[in-house]
């Protein structure tokens, strides 16, 4: 398919096109699941998205609440504290947006209260390499 200006289109044929055209080359972000226990995205998603400049819009990091059911203690969170992390939730979320490659975290909740604690897990300091091996391995021992 051609993206070529086209004469014969004329009016709001020609305005689509055009529209089409430029959208073509615009870059648009896609949306993932992606956390912890659903890992499927690093192997083709992300470097795709990557290598085309795509923004990610990082789903369920919370693993739709899956990842919630058995949250590790405060001790075991204790480690994760100099990066601004006190709760699972603000650790699994932060543990997303460390992931170079993902732009936004989407993070659906029922409690108003929740929506401090999760922004919290939405702001740097970001994990470094063994941050994310540490919650992955929290995250995968439940």
């Amino acid at each position: 398919m051609s993206l070529a200006p086209r004469p014969e289109l004329a009016g709001a044929g020609a305005c689509l096109h055009a529209a089409v055209r430029d959208a073509l080359h615009m870059p648009f972000p896609v949306q993932v699941p992606y956390n912890p226990a659903h890992r499927e995205a690093e192997r083709t998603i992300l470097p795709l998205a990557d290598d085309l400049g795509l923004g990610v819009l990082l789903a369920r990091p919370l693993g739709e609440g899956e990842l919630m059911r058995r949250p590790p203690s405060p001790a075991e969170l204790a480690p994760l504290r100099p990066f601004g992390v006190t709760t699972w939730a603000q650790a699994l979320i932060k543990w997303g947006l460390s992931d170079p490659r993902v732009h936004v975290s989407l993070t659906a909740t029922s409690q108003p209260g929740r929506l401090t604690e999760n922004a919290t897990g939405g702001s740097p300091p970001w994990f470094g390499a063994q941050e994310r091996a540490y919650v992955l391995r929290l995250a995968t021992a439940r």
